[in-house]
């Protein structure tokens, strides 16, 4: 025998091919390992999602508030701008009073002195 062969010699044999039982099992195992990181990845997104919404509904609480101050903010502007709308319609109408008034003073002046203008006038022509 050659140095060659009686080296080969001292070798454990080669393992068998494995068993179809073997294989499948490990196949089961890398599926229930994969499936396990998958499972584990969907609960912490439950997590996060249901942090959310904890959250969210928090914060709706403060929207509804917020909402609630804004409409009664805007209620009180309504009623002060009602207010101050009636307030400018009774100015124009003492507006329009005191105009008409100068109106009439006015025409009654021209009168009074159209008159005054023509009694002079009387007066001198009498006096003449």
């Amino acid at each position: 025998m050659s140095s060659e062969e009686s080296s080969h010699a001292n070798l454990p044999p080669a393992p068998a091919p494995p068993s179809p039982e073997l294989s499948s099992l490990n196949t089961l195992r890398l599926a229930l390992g994969a499936m396990k990181d998958r499972c584990q990845r969907t609960q912490r997104r439950v997590d996060e999602l249901e942090e959310e919404n904890l959250q969210l509904r928090g914060s709706r609480g403060d929207l509804y508030r917020e909402m609630k101050k804004l409409h009664d903010s805007n209620q009180r502007l309504r009623e002060k701008n009602l207010q101050m709308n009636q307030k400018l319609h009774r100015k124009s109408r003492e507006n329009v009073e005191v105009r008409d008034q100068l109106n009439s003073l006015q025409a009654s002046r021209v009168t009074t002195t159209s008159n005054l203008l023509e009694n002079i006038n009387s007066f001198y022509f009498y006096c003449w």
